[in-house]
């Protein structure tokens, strides 16, 4: 490509004034705009054609967009208005910024760089308000994009994304961060556990499941329209209007109207299941299934489903207007756990094996030192299986003494029978006193018994083979018990009812194009405001007198930060609900 610094004077030769030229065509990007623009949803969502009145400050800080990045934006905009994520990484202290930092390799540690970006936007040095630029710059996140996506594929492009599915990998990415640390992640505020129950369709017999989720997924498609009269009329006016060649007026254009709560009783009502296994009768059948909270967190995101693929098998999304209500009450949807007069289905042979496996985890660090020493794969795991990984030395102590038993040679398989299913939860008490009564101690004979499935030889044998370290391996046994938590969901239970504090909108017409905007309600002091007719504004509408401080939507698209107007909620993907105190 040539470029002419000269280009003006070398017009005019032809008689072009390019002062007085003027642009006739639009470019490749406002073409992909206006494609991508579905009836009137962009200007509704960036409340467009209002005056809206910028805001600057501490926790009002802009973004800049870095090529398709405004779903990073407002995730992490949304993310650090939360009380647990700003104690974690937000230091108002720079020495203690400094030294809870990583300073060897700044650029890749992404504690480091959470910590940069907190303070880039909490600490309101860089949101000032200047009488010449209304409009902040914004922090450019490029180092925290480079560090938690440097090894995805998808996050790493240049290419416009899914804010719910970037949302889920910061959550995973910063657990990755605590998961050895003492203090829970600042994510555990989302946890919560749903509540499954299965009911089988011959005998009746039920089955409960819980599962630990950091969101609330709903689909929206099988939800009643509340306003499908007119929704149909509207398909039958676009249809003409597209045969024709016409093009429909924004006030023309009208949405599915659905509504939130509904949404939520979809989720929970039952669904049938057919070809399910049921252990009650040992063949397959029809089942309901049911899905209940066990616990609320203290905030409840929910996703909506609002993209799907079209009959060409390419990503659309679906025209809904959503009713939102600001508190949402989910007690009426609380797990009540098995009912006395419900009988549970037997595990199958499956699960029992399942979690046979469970009971004991290898030492890799030993199992891995035993096979350079030249031992089978198999034949190591049976001893650190019958040594409780002791420690390498008892393991090749028990390999040697061993290693002409044909058993161990055989690949090593967990117990899974009934009876070992038993015996994690009961010991055998005529076992227990027949070894009591050779003389063994209790405590020893119960460990014995356990590690051996209830079985009096083999835990005779296994009692005399390892006399000489029983008391280790009694700790050892006692001390993975206290240090196993009971799951790997540490929850926050509470009340379940919540009031709308955030929404992430997406418009455009799939996940793969378009712009994301997030609207937050957050407190502001009046002295963040800085034009007078602001401040009048503000005034007239604090809803407890105060003149200080005003509960406000504030809008954050990129750089751009503003008191919202009409948050449209109603179009928004990502809804985020803080947890009611009890006395509200």
């Amino acid at each position: 490509m040539v470029e002419d610094p000269l280009l003006a004077k070398h017009l005019a030769h032809f008689g072009i004034n390019i002062s007085d030229c003027h642009k006739t065509e639009k470019s490749m990007i406002e073409m992909e705009i206006d494609l991508n623009k579905r009836f009137d949803e962009w200007s509704i969502i960036q409340e467009e054609g209002l005056e809206l009145c910028p805001i600057f400050g501490p926790g009002f800080t802009g973004m800049s967009n870095l090529g398709n990045s405004c779903y990073l934006n407002s995730v992490m905009q949304m993310l650090f208005s939360i009380p647990s994520f700003i104690e974690a990484y937000y230091q108002s202290d720079k020495r203690n910024q400094f030294l809870q930092s990583n300073n060897i390799t700044p650029s890749t540690d992404l504690r480091t760089q959470l910590m940069k970006l907190a303070s880039g936007l909490l600490s309101g040095e860089y949101s000032v308000f200047c009488q010449n630029t209304p409009e902040q710059i914004g922090i450019r996140p490029q180092m925290f994009k480079n560090s938690i996506a440097r090894n995805h594929q998808e996050f790493s492009s240049k290419r416009q994304q899914d804010a719910q599915e970037f949302l889920l990998f910061v959550i995973e990415q910063i657990e990755k961060i605590h998961q050895n640390e003492a203090k829970s992640p600042p994510s555990d505020c989302f946890k919560f556990e749903i509540e499954q129950r299965v009911q089988c369709g011959s005998s009746k017999m039920v089955k409960y499941s819980t599962r630990c989720e950091t969101h609330l997924s709903l689909p929206i498609i099988d939800v009643p329209t509340l306003n499908i009269d007119e929704y149909n009329k509207f398909l039958l006016l676009k249809q003409t209007a597209e045969e024709n060649g016409d093009k429909l007026e924004s006030n023309q254009v009208v949405y599915q109207l659905k509504n939130l709560s509904d949404c939520i009783v979809n989720f929970t009502n039952s669904v049938s299941i057919e070809d399910f296994f049921s252990s009650a009768i040992n063949q397959k059948t029809h089942a309901t299934m049911t899905n209940r909270f066990k616990t609320f967190p203290e905030y409840l995101l929910i996703h909506l489903k609002k993209f799907t693929l079209n009959e060409n098998w390419e990503p659309k999304k679906l025209d809904i207007s959503m009713e939102v209500p600001d508190i949402l009450d989910l007690e009426q949807f609380r797990a009540k756990g098995i009912q006395p007069d419900e009988i549970e289905l037997p595990e199958s042979a499956e699960e029992i094996g399942s979690k046979a496996e469970e009971q004991f985890e290898f030492d890799t660090k030993y199992l891995q030192q035993l096979i350079e020493f030249g031992f089978s794969t198999e034949i190591c795991k049976h001893a650190l299986y019958n040594t409780r990984n002791q420690g390498i030395e008892q393991a090749t102590n028990w390999i040697l003494e061993h290693i002409d038993d044909p058993a161990v040679q055989k690949p090593f398989i967990c117990p899974d029978s009934s009876k070992s299913h038993q015996s994690q939860n009961t010991l055998d008490s005529v076992a227990l006193q027949n070894l009591k009564d050779m003389g063994i101690p209790k405590q020893y004979a119960e460990l014995a018994l356990k590690l051996n499935n209830n079985e009096t030889e083999p835990a005779l044998e296994w009692y005399f083979t390892n006399q000489h370290q029983i008391d280790e391996i009694l700790q050892n046994e006692l001390h993975a018990k206290e240090k196993k938590p009971p799951n790997n969901c540490n929850l926050n239970d509470g009340l379940g009812r919540y009031e709308l504090i955030g929404f992430i909108s997406h418009m455009g017409k799939s996940t793969l194009c378009g712009h994301y905007v997030v609207h937050l309600k957050k407190r502001i002091p009046a002295e963040y405001f800085h034009s007078e007719s602001s401040e009048d504004n503000i005034s007239n509408n604090i809803s407890d007198g105060s003149p200080k401080q005003s509960d406000k939507w504030i809008i954050f698209n990129d750089n751009k930060v503003a008191i919202s107007e009409r948050p449209p909620k109603q179009f928004a993907y990502i809804y985020l609900y803080k947890r009611l105190s009890s006395s509200k």
